[in-house]
């Protein structure tokens, strides 16, 4: 059977202290800021690949990023696949 330990006072002045901060953070709508700059960490990488798609596909890059966050709120969509219950996996094979 696995043992457990009781918190001590210190231990649970601390937890509570820690979520009313994070409470007060949420109340007074302060987000914490996201440096996110084209130096970050695999942008360089992200900015080519969107790039490459973008003139791939004849199209502007807003247009890209748009679709890639339309996608990413609804979810992949497969096209023209029939609506079907009784057949779900007739897009498979073709």
């Amino acid at each position: 059977m696995p043992t457990y330990t009781r918190k001590t006072i210190d231990q649970k002045i601390a937890d509570a202290e820690a979520k009313l901060k994070k409470l007060k953070t949420l109340k007074s709508g302060k987000t914490p800021a996201v440096a996110l700059t084209a130096q970050s960490e695999g942008m360089a990488q992200l900015l080519t690949e969107i790039t490459a798609v973008a003139t791939t596909h004849k199209t502007t890059i807003a247009e890209v990023i748009m679709a890639v966050a339309r996608i990413k709120k609804t979810g992949l969509k497969i096209e023209n696949a029939k609506q079907n219950r009784s057949k779900s996996f007739d897009m498979i094979g073709q």
